[in-house]
C-alpha cells in the first residue's frame, strides 16, 4: 500500500497534499495515457544499498542524478521545491514514455552513452554514465513517485524502498506501482520524494547543486530551488577569503585583486 500522499490510478496521479514544484517547467495540454502500464525493474539487495539506501552523501548529491537527467533530457528548466516533508524536482524536458522508463530509468546499468551516443539531440555532451544514479534518490527518501509525458503519452509511477528490499529478498523483478498521470504535465518528468530519511534545507542544496553543475545558468540551462533561480554568486567559494588574486588578466601576470579587508 502506497503512503497517504498518494492516491493510486483513481486519483489520475494528483498530489493528494497538492504539491506542485514552485516555478513548474511545464505547460499544460491534454494527453492520452497508455491503458495498464506495466512497470519492471531488475534490482539487486545489494546494488541497492550501497547505491541507494545506504549512501551518506548529501542531498545535493542524491539530487545531482535528477538534474543530470534533465539536462540529458535536453530540458531547459528544472524546478525543485523543498519544504512539507517532501522533495519535488520537475523539468520540461523530452521526457519518458513507458518503454523509455522501463528500458532505460528502471534499467540498473543501463548506459547512454554507449548506447545512445555522448550527445543529446540537441547536441549537449551527454552526463549520465553507468545507469545506477537513480538508486540514490534512496538515500533522501523511502518513496519516490515518477511522473514523465512524451510524445503524446504520460503516466508515472511510484517506487518504495520496502517493497524494493523485499522483491530483492526473493530474487523478483520489482514492479513499480502504476498511478496515473499528473495533470498539467505536457511534457518532461515530475519526480516527487516522499517519506524523507533526512533534512533537506534550500539554502544548502542551492549551494550544493551550483557547486556540482558549471553550466547552469548557460546553455539555455536554468535550475531553481524553492523558485529562486542558481546563479553563480551561490557557489560560495569566496566568502570569508581576505584576498583573491586574478592572474593573466588583460595580459598582466601577477596583478592582485583585494577581496575585503584583514579581518
Amino acid at each position: 500500500m502506497l503512503p497517504s500522499h498518494y492516491d493510486a490510478a483513481e486519483s489520475g496521479g494528483h498530489f493528494i497534499g497538492g504539491m506542485v514544484p514552485a516555478g513548474a517547467c511545464t505547460k499544460r495540454r491534454g494527453i492520452a495515457m497508455p491503458a495498464d502500464p506495466e512497470y519492471k525493474m531488475a534490482l539487486d539487495l545489494v546494488a541497492l544499498r550501497h547505491l541507494g539506501t545506504g549512501l551518506h552523501s548529501g542531498a545535493a548529491s542524491a539530487l545531482s542524478e535528477a538534474v543530470a537527467n534533465a539536462w540529458d533530457a535536453d530540458a531547459g528548466c528544472v524546478s525543485i521545491s523543498t519544504g512539507g516533508g517532501r522533495i519535488g524536482i520537475e523539468d520540461d524536458g523530452h521526457g519518458m514514455t513507458v518503454a523509455d522508463a522501463n528500458e532505460k530509468y528502471l534499467r540498473t546499468g543501463y548506459e547512454r552513452r554507449r548506447e545512445d551516443g555522448g550527445r543529446t539531440p540537441k547536441g549537449r555532451p551527454v552526463m549520465g554514465r553507468n545507469g545506477i544514479g537513480n538508486l540514490s534518490l534512496f538515500s533522501v527518501a523511502d518513496t519516490v513517485t515518477v511522473h514523465s509525458a512524451s510524445g503524446g503519452e504520460r503516466h508515472g509511477f511510484a517506487m518504495r524502498v520496502r517493497d524494493m528490499e523485499d522483491a530483492a529478498r526473493r530474487n523478483e523483478p520489482y514492479r513499480p506501482k502504476p498511478i496515473g498521470a499528473a495533470p498539467g504535465l505536457e511534457t518532461g518528468t515530475r519526480i516527487t520524494l516522499s517519506g524523507m530519511r533526512r533534512a533537506v534545507y534550500g539554502a544548502s542544496l542551492r549551494r550544493g547543486l551550483a557547486r556540482r553543475f558549471s553550466v547552469i545558468g548557460g546553455d539555455g540551462f536554468e535550475v531553481a530551488v524553492d523558485g529562486k533561480k542558481i546563479v553563480a554568486e551561490d557557489v560560495g567559494y569566496l566568502e570569508g577569503m581576505q584576498y583573491v588574486w586574478n592572474f593573466g588578466g588583460g595580459g598582466r601576470s601577477g596583478a592582485g585583486a583585494r577581496r575585503g579587508g584583514p579581518r
